[in-house]
């Protein structure tokens, strides 16, 4: 949705990950377990923003009253309201998110969910976005053809990282083809190596370009530029080097080259 990835945090059974992120959302309900409410306010109080939808809690699980994270409840109001504990927030939204059928989700809040990940959330290792809004043209439920459009973001672009290799999976949920744009944050130049066909994408200006056939993926391999000296042979194309695109040590002055860091 805003080209990040999220983590599901069990507040019973292991809520150790919690205080890696610095953004949680967590859908509303009259009713909270007294050690949830404690975790939750320990995270909030440290410096977490937390963005509860739906009903305030007010009960714990005995029945009893109970003052969510120290905070009386806010009044009723159409808009997020925001209060400071600690050293953190809490954003309220009186109405629950992402409540609607997969990919129907309501675009006001998307826009709601995106704003407050591009507030407090670091910039992602790579964000991804189709390069326009997708459409298509399919049969209707009571016949004849109609034409589609989406404009949610259905792509996932997911990366795992090891001591050697940054493995990078991009996956197209609509049922059209569609191209999409990534955006690194930290590889300027290289390529990408598709492990399927062994094709090479140009990474310029920390960004690429990868076309994704319907409700499918690909898989490839970051490669940065070495940026080393040593290697005496090399052709620029559009301000990057072949030995670039091969992962090969490069020597190009044209090639400006750039790095994955740890």
């Amino acid at each position: 949705m805003a080209g990040v990835q999220a983590a599901a945090i069990d507040l019973m059974h292991d809520a150790s990950g919690l205080t890696q992120h610095p953004l949680a959302f967590l859908p509303g309900s009259p009713i909270i377990e007294t050690e949830a409410a404690q975790t939750l306010r320990e995270y909030v109080e440290a410096g977490g923003v937390l963005v509860l939808s739906g009903p305030w809690p007010s009960v714990d699980e005995r029945g009893q009253p109970l003052a969510f994270l120290g905070i009386d409840a806010p009044a009723p109001s159409p808009e997020a309201v925001t209060l400071t504990q600690g050293a953190g927030r809490v954003v309220w939204h009186g109405g629950y998110l992402g409540q609607e059928p997969p990919e129907e989700e309501a675009l006001d809040h998307v826009a709601f969910a995106r704003s407050l990940i591009g507030r407090h959330v670091p910039r992602p290792h790579v964000h991804i976005e189709p390069e326009e809004e997708v459409a298509w043209t399919d049969w209707q439920p009571k016949g004849g053809a109609a034409l589609y459009r989406q404009p949610r973001n259905l792509g996932s672009a997911v990366l795992q990282a090891g001591p050697t290799q940054r493995i990078l999976f991009v996956l197209n949920h609509y049922p059209e083809a569609a191209r999409f744009r990534l955006r690194f944050g930290e590889v300027a130049r290289g390529s990408l190596k598709n492990l399927f066909s062994d094709e090479r994408i140009a990474i310029e200006d920390y960004t690429a370009v990868v076309d994704i056939d319907r409700k499918s993926g690909e898989v490839y391999e970051i490669v940065s530029c070495a940026g080393k000296r040593g290697h005496s042979t090399f052709t620029v194309i559009s301000g990057i080097s072949r030995e670039c695109l091969a992962g090969m040590p490069c020597t190009a002055r044209a090639c400006t080259g750039g790095f994955l860091q740890g």
